[in-house]
Order: structure tokens, then sequence, then C-alpha cells
């Protein structure tokens, strides 16, 4: 089976199915599905699915490297994307698909959500733009806390900082969210790109801007002992031990 789905479901609607983890080509399928849903004035909105229980379980922070051309091409699609863009998010939701999910307009959570910001618990620094889009959508003070503790946000958590925008049962969260596209989808789609670029068009700069940030800081965190750890701890299946790196007494 394909790692990435892409469906027409109904008229005007784009729907994406994620099947973890994704390779390099998988991620480069996803950003060109995003520029032709873009690009085609038959597509009103998107919404972004997994095809299991989980819907981004792989720690795979290693994916989206600094200098890796690909992550530049799904943060290209993600800014110049003009139209209504939805997701249906249940299980574990880490580190990548975490801040993938940060790029919705809305987005509507089973009950078993479990997500967790896992960039420093890698040894590594934000993606994708979440630096920015988290301080945005909840508020600087709780998005540190969040990025610093790199602690697990339930379902319940997510909806009271105002990450995700309704709670479902796993088995209705995407059904759901497809009514909601159907709702937006029978308006012109000239003016729900224009209305989300009001939405948008304050931040597009600044999310530019953190794309450089994080890229620099992913770069400059990808060569130290911290990071080596984290991605050897991975492969052994064990906890990273940071506390090593730190001079005695500290």
């Amino acid at each position: 089976m394909s790692a990435l789905q892409i469906d027409h479901v109904a008229d005007g609607i784009c729907h994406i199915i994620l099947t973890t983890p994704l390779s390099a080509d998988d991620w480069l399928r996803f950003a060109a599905g995003l520029q032709q849903a873009n690009h085609d004035d038959a597509t009103a909105c998107l919404v972004i699915s997994s095809s299991g229980t989980d819907f981004y379980p792989a720690q795979d922070t290693d994916k989206m490297d600094a200098e890796n051309p690909v992550l530049h091409e799904v943060e290209r699609a993600l800014l110049t994307f003009s139209k209504p863009l939805l997701a249906a998010v249940s299980g574990l939701t880490l580190g990548l698909g975490a801040a993938l999910v940060c790029h919705s307009d809305i987005i509507y959570a089973g009950e078993s959500l479990k997500m967790r910001l896992n960039f420093v618990s890698q040894a590594t620094a934000p993606c994708l733009g979440v630096s920015l889009l988290l301080p945005t959508i909840i508020g600087s003070r709780r998005a540190a806390e969040l990025f610093y503790t790199a602690e697990w946000i339930s379902a319940e958590r997510a909806l009271e900082t105002g990450i995700i925008t309704q709670i479902f049962t796993d088995n209705d969260v995407i059904s759901n969210a497809l009514t909601k596209a159907n709702e937006i989808a029978k308006w012109p789609v000239s003016a729900l790109q224009r209305t989300k670029h009001c939405l948008k068009a304050a931040h597009a700069q600044a999310l530019s801007t953190s794309f450089s940030c994080e890229h620099q800081n992913r770069q400059l965190l990808s060569r130290t002992p911290e990071r080596h750890e984290a991605l050897l701890a991975q492969t052994e299946n064990r906890s990273a031990d940071f506390r090593q790196f730190r001079p005695q007494g500290a």
C-alpha cells in the first residue's frame, strides 16, 4: 500500500491520507499533492488524515534535517497553500506530524490523541515553522511550556489550549472533518482563498523567517554529541542520557 493516498472524495474536496512512516519520496508527493490542489480550480478545500489509528507515531525528526531539500519543498507547499486546510488526527502525533497539523485552519481530533512536540527530547530544534505557528495559535507562554518540556498533550489539553478545534470519537473524527469540508466547499473558491489570505497575510513573512531560523538551529544541533545520543538511543530503544554531556557539578 502506498504511504500516501490522494482522493477527490466529493465535489470540491481533496483528501490526502497518510500512512506513516513517510519516506523522502512520500514527503515530495505530499508537497506535490498540496500544490496540485492549490492550482486546481475545482478544489475548494483539503483534508489531511491518516490511514491508521495514529496520525504520526514516527519519531523521525532526522527526516527534516536542515540540509534536506525535501524540507524546503514541503515548506514551500505549505506556505503557498491558499485554500482551507482541515486535519483529522488521533492517536500518536509526534514531531513532524504535530508541526504539520499546526498548519491546518481547522483541526478535529479523536479522543485518543496524544500529541508531543518532541524536538528538545530529540536534541534538535522545531521544524516546518511550528516555532511560529504554535505561539500564534495558543500564546507564547503556553507554547514555550510545551516546547521546553516535550510533554504529552491529550485531546482535552489540546482543546483547552486552543491547538485543536473539536474532539470526536476516533471512529467519527474523519467523517466529521469531511462533513465540515463539504460545508466549506459549497462557497466560491475565490472567496475562500481571499478570506484565507486575509487571515494569514500578516504572518506570511514571519513564517518564512521562522523556516530560516529553524534551518539554522537544526543545522547547528545536527552534529552535537547530544543529537548523536538521541539518534543512538532511538535505534537502541532506550531513553537518551543527556546528562553525561554536562560539566561535572552542573
